[in-house]
């Protein structure tokens, strides 16, 4: 909880930066909150729509919910836009399983 703050901290204090709302995004999830790791993570993709580690843990959050549809656009953005090969076959391999 203590990093959740710091985290909320970062993002106040540097409104425009998409990593500050990534950090706090992954680390809510981590801790089960999901609705406020969803948040984070939206504003993390709204400051940059690139940003492939916001789209995996966005990903992640989706399919917790349920939202199959959601999980794999955001896990096929990775496979799309990521320069990093190992991030990019756990998003493919997370979004074959919602493969229709």
């Amino acid at each position: 909880m203590e990093l959740i703050s710091e985290f909320q901290k970062a993002s106040e204090s540097h409104p425009e930066d998409a990593g500050a709302f990534f950090n706090l995004g992954s680390a809510h999830f981590v801790e089960g909150n999901l609705a406020e790791a969803e948040e984070a993570l939206n504003k993390a993709l709204e400051l940059d729509a690139d940003h492939v580690d916001a789209h995996y843990y966005l990903g992640l959050v989706r399919a917790a919910r349920g939202d199959v549809g959601g999980a794999r656009k955001h896990f096929d953005a990775v496979v799309d836009a990521s320069p990093h090969p190992m991030l990019k076959r756990l998003a493919a391999g997370r979004a074959e399983k919602f493969a229709s």
